[in-house]
């Protein structure tokens, strides 16, 4: 069964913009591949200027001297919708995304966000899980009460924080 995953990116105006993957969306492997291969904006952009993804691998090109596709695909090499099974672009490209919508809607696994801090971040959309070190205390007023502070739906969590503990 598939891990589904969406790959996101904070744009400066404060919208969301992401690609799909369907397989091994989970922590170790692909919030480690993220945070180890994807370390910049141009490397994720390069990554979303190919669609969306059936997996995420270290590299975005496979070697020309070899075969390459959706059934045979090369060793550590990404597998996009696409570029290597055939499908068509318009269909499989980068999209908007809601953050909220995503975590109440939950149409993947795995939601990672590479933030305009430069930092990968993810959450898991239809868990609540709350954490008190990830709320955001800035829009909490002195004179407030912690307990009756609406809690937001969308908590990011940092991969390599997490993956620590994997």
């Amino acid at each position: 069964m598939a891990t589904r995953s969406y790959i996101s990116v904070e744009n400066e105006d404060g919208t969301y913009t992401a690609v799909y993957c369907h397989w091994d969306g989970y922590l170790a492997h692909n919030g480690a591949t993220l945070i180890k291969y994807y370390t910049s904006r141009e490397k994720i952009d390069e990554l979303f200027s190919l669609g969306n993804l059936t997996s995420l691998r270290k590299e975005l090109y496979p070697d020309p001297r070899h075969t390459h596709s959706f059934d045979n695909p090369q060793k550590e090499v990404c597998v996009f919708y696409s570029r290597d099974r055939g499908d068509d672009f318009e269909n499989n490209q980068k999209f908007q995304i809601d953050l909220e919508e995503v975590y109440s809607e939950h149409p993947v696994d795995y939601c990672y966000v590479f933030t305009k801090d430069k930092k990968w971040m993810y959450f898991c959309p239809g868990v609540s899980d709350y954490d008190e070190d990830d709320l955001d205390y800035d829009y909490i007023d002195d004179d407030s009460d912690y307990e009756n502070i609406e809690k937001p739906t969308v908590v990011l969590k940092d991969v390599a924080r997490d993956l620590e503990v994997v």
